[in-house]
């Protein structure tokens, strides 16, 4: 996808149907602006001043917003004056816009004048009223006066009230949309009355209504009219050297997806993806010259599946970090719900994610996402673990702020109770409910209008250290994963109206961090919420009858009306809690969900309450693996769907929740392969050895076999061996070569045949009896340390699938001493035919979750060649050559996955010859 693509696709949002009427054009190689009516090129020193809103002086409701004047311009050119005018919301043709009573709507006065010139005027022109009263200027007359009636329509009058300009001369733009005007007068015209390039120039602005053909003063700026002495008398005015405050906003863009083909919300030549609303923000950046950045969150699972199916796009993001156009936000890995884990867990995993961001992207993230920000920092001391690594956070106005420190202003930044931190800083940054709710809603094809209301109140308000967030799913912006596909255009069109009007600042939540450290901003002190969540969760939970700042509790624990995710597992049928290999539910850390008498009968108590089974494991390369695929495994821990799916009466959780969390209790073998690794490191492991244990919590035995070198893990389903591990001594490093066990599971059941889960020799369709394998229950027969050949040797026995009383086949797997070769063999039982079975090749998933795809591949998967992958980053291989009855099926099945590779071998069973293989793991 190339630039030009990402340009014209932003150019033809922004530029259909734009209502300007732009009078003469000069070349921008000449001047700084433009008179087009399209204002991105007025950079943000030409703004100097700024008015109020609604603070018009008529009564008439007619065009009431077109009148109503929010910010004024000046700047220098070489052979003209550029002025500009903002309105709240300039209406197509109010200009000439008549009705009733009202000749016109809309005619605008701009009077401008300087030290030292020729003359003076003190009186508004074309008896302009207040009140009935003419307009006397005490102070600050003018020398040139430009009236505007409507785009074709105009006067220049002089102090002398000569019309030196009328209908030509001069450059007049309108823009509806944009919401501005823009004027043009020729330099030289100022020169004859005394000014000069560097003069301090003055300004009154005026709107003005005209009802039953009088012409009424409408708004002004300054905002300094009064009756007195019968007359109106009009004080102050504006400069061309003042500056103007600015409304800071900051765009947080949350992305949220798991471990899997993501491409499909990124194609490259849709609006629809994540990346255009990257583009919106480098487009319009290169349009003013001017930041206009994006601070963005991505889950580690999202970032993971880019850098597995799409590196361009990471690339991408990295490009524009690089320019200071994103900024990226850390948190925890996966988005697991902080609010039921201790500090033993958050902890790592917020450490591993702010490691990970940094790895990827070269960026340190000093903001944190809280998923789904369901904060409990009285439970668990949230803040505690997030000040550790985090220098701010982002929260809720509207919920955390104002339930918990209702008396503060939300819109500044907070610094969180010290006493909670241990003494670290950590400032909460709290999401504009208006700008969150309507920033994806347009006035006339800009910025809805309360949000020019508010943003305008911002920037001419004497505290200039507020900020207004938006935050909310990346993918709604998009218009993708089930929003509206809409959204990306609604984005468009408020972004680009902010980047029109300099006196709204984007900033990054990075930037606030850094002003705030500085000691340029101050923020709000002592700040505490013990928990809270944000609006809609709370309307989304059923009948939950305590606390409703707690109200995610509801779906972890369950209501009257909600399924209790921790319940999960526990086999009750009524309501549905079954769950397929599993015989333990999902359980709490906290130990308030007991089953069978003990807590410690729960998967999440047993691996991760403090001194569980992730404490107890020593703290190596492999404990990070299990780390980040726990991580994965409680992806949006206990989500709720607001449907009754399975029948039972209660709102249940989502099935692909289902399918990933009951495969937490794989990192339990994840976790003995870190305890391998460590002993192997201590010189613990001398010869080959094996486990036999229900090691996954299904109920069922598999078996480990391991020496110094490699671990296998060998399942009953399929009879496959789903993780392979192998240690080089040499070089003191490990690296899983068969498994991708963060990866999303499409199915609840223990499968180690497709859906990016394959194992090593996970047997599929064996024709002998016409039956699939891949999800059937082999028998461990046996297993056994064979002291003649110095070798462990595990016997599986295939399920007797056509009943005739006899195992289908047998299968082994050898591994000698001090070796990092393995050996599969396959025996038939009286039924012959070929077997087909996949193999997995993942070959360092961990360096695969950071960099990517590295992995070559070394032959065609034909007929009996050595093939497999070897790692071009670390130099890690996983080689298999088929030696006897065995050969790959060919190319058609070599198929990409998440993280790993999948290729086909078709194993001639029989009962009188053996059929085998050898893989080799390495570093080369």
């Amino acid at each position: 996808m190339g630039v030009s693509r990402r340009v014209i696709a932003v150019l033809m949002l922004i530029l259909i149907a734009l209502p300007f009427t732009p009078q003469l054009r000069i070349a921008a190689s000449q001047e700084p602006v433009v008179v087009d009516g399209v204002g991105f090129d007025w950079p943000y020193a030409s703004c100097h001043a700024l008015d109020p809103s609604s603070d018009l002086l008529d009564a008439s409701s007619y065009y009431y917003d077109s009148r109503d004047l929010a910010a004024w311009y000046y700047l220098v050119g070489s052979q003209y004056v550029f002025m500009r005018l903002d309105f709240m919301d300039l209406a197509y043709g109010a200009e000439a816009a008549s009705g009733g009573s009202v000749g016109d709507a809309l005619n605008i006065y701009v009077l401008i004048g300087w030290s030292n010139a020729p003359g003076y005027q003190e009186w508004v022109p074309d008896y302009v009223k207040y009140q009935g009263y003419g307009i006397h200027l005490p102070d600050y007359n003018w020398v040139l006066a430009i009236a505007i009636y409507d785009s074709a329509h105009y006067t220049v009058y002089d102090y002398k009230w000569s019309p030196i300009l009328s209908n030509t001369g001069i450059q007049v733009a309108f823009n509806s949309r944009w919401d501005l005007l823009e004027i043009g007068v020729p330099a030289s015209i100022l020169s004859n009355y005394g000014w000069t390039p560097t003069t301090r120039v003055w300004a009154k602005v005026a709107t003005v209504l005209v009802v039953n053909g009088q012409a009424t003063i409408a708004d002004v700026m300054p905002n300094t009219i009064s009756i007195g002495n019968g007359r109106a008398e009009w004080s102050g005015a504006l400069f061309s050297d003042s500056s103007c405050g600015t409304a800071k906003v900051i765009m947080v863009h949350h992305g949220n997806q798991h471990l899997t083909d993501n491409r499909a919300l990124n194609p490259p030549s849709s609006v629809n993806s994540y990346g255009y609303i990257l583009y919106v923000h480098e487009y319009l950046s290169n349009k003013t010259g001017r930041r206009i950045p994006v601070s963005i969150h991505m889950s580690g699972t999202l970032i993971a599946s880019f850098l597995w199916w799409d590196p361009g796009f990471i690339s991408y993001v990295k490009g524009l970090t690089a320019r200071g156009l994103v900024a990226i936000l850390g948190g925890v890995w996966a988005e697991h719900i902080t609010a039921y884990f201790y500090d033993n867990f958050n902890d790592p995993s917020a450490n591993f994610t702010k490691w990970y961001v940094r790895q990827v992207f070269g960026y340190n993230p000093v903001t944190a996402w809280v998923p789904e920000r369901t904060w409990d920092d009285e439970r668990t001391g949230i803040a505690y673990t997030l000040s550790k690594y985090y220098s701010a956070v982002i929260l809720d106005a509207n919920t955390h702020h104002d339930e918990w420190s209702p008396s503060t202003n939300p819109y500044k930044p907070h610094k969180y109770d010290t006493s909670r931190t241990a003494g670290r800083t950590l400032y909460v940054l709290f999401i504009d409910w208006d700008t969150q709710q309507k920033l994806l809603s347009n006035t006339d094809g800009g910025l809805h209008m309360d949000l020019r209301r508010k943003y305008i109140w911002a920037a001419t308000n004497s505290d200039q250290q507020m900020v207004f967030i938006y935050a909310d799913d990346w993918e709604k912006a998009a218009g993708i994963a089930g929003w509206y596909t809409g959204n990306p255009y609604l984005y468009n069109n408020s972004l680009t109206w902010i980047a029109m009007h300099p006196w709204i600042q984007v900033v990054t939540t990075d930037d606030v961090v850094n002003w705030l450290n500085s000691g340029a901003w101050s923020p709000v002190t002592g700040y505490y919420c013990g928990y809270d969540t944000y609006q809609y969760l709370k309307t989304w939970v059923q009948n939950y009858p305590y606390d409703y700042r707690r109200a995610y509790d509801g779906w972890y624990w369950g209501t009257s009306s909600e399924k209790s995710f921790a319940w999960y597992g526990s086999g009750q049928t009524s309501p549905k809690y079954v769950l397929p290999d599993t015989v333990i539910p999902f359980g709490d850390v906290f130990g308030y969900t007991v089953f069978n008498g003990s807590a410690n009968n729960t998967v999440i108590y047993r691996l991760l309450s403090p001194g569980g089974l992730f404490d107890k494991t020593p703290r190596n390369e492999l404990w990070w693996l299990a780390l980040a695929t726990a991580n994965a495994m409680l992806y949006e821990t206990a989500w709720h769907d607001e449907s009754d799916w399975d029948g039972d009466g209660l709102q249940d959780c989502p099935g692909w929740g289902l399918t990933v969390w009951n495969h937490l209790r794989l990192v339990n073998v994840l976790l003995n392969a870190a305890k391998w690794l460590d002993d192997v490191r201590a010189g613990r492991v001398t010869k080959s050895s094996f486990i036999l244990d229900d090691l996954d919590w299904d109920g069922r035995s598999e078996a480990v076999i391991y020496n110094q070198y490699l671990f296998i893990f060998i399942d009953d389903k399929g009879g496959a061996a789903p993780y392979i591990f192998l240690y080089n001594k040499t070089r003191n490093t490990v690296f899983m070569g068969v498994g991708a066990p963060p990866v999303y599971w499409g199915t609840s059941r223990d499968m180690w045949f497709g859906d990016a889960h394959v194992g090593f020799f996970a047997d599929d369709y064996f024709t002998g009896t016409g039956k699939n394998y891949y999800n059937a229950s082999y028998t461990i027969y046996s297993a056994y340390y064979d002291t003649t050949y110095r070798r462990v040797v595990v016997t599986l026995r295939a399920p007797d699938l056509d009943a005739d009383g006899k195992p289908d086949f047998y299968k082994y797997y050898v591994l000698y001493d001090s070796s990092n070769t393995l050996y599969v063999d396959y025996l038939g039982s009286g039924k012959n035919g070929t077997l087909y079975a996949a193999i997995g090749f993942s070959v360092d998933v961990f360096n695969n979750l950071i960099y990517g795809n590295s992995l070559s591949q070394r032959n065609s998967p034909s007929g009996t060649s050595i093939f497999g992958y070897r790692n071009t980053r670390t130099g890690a291989y996983v080689y298999v050559a088929p030696i006897q009855g065995i050969t790959w099926t060919g190319s058609q099945d070599l198929v990409k996955y998440t993280l790993q590779y999948r290729a086909k071998v078709a194993v001639s069973i029989s009962s009188t010859t053996w059929s085998y293989a050898k893989a080799y793991f390495g570093y080369s």
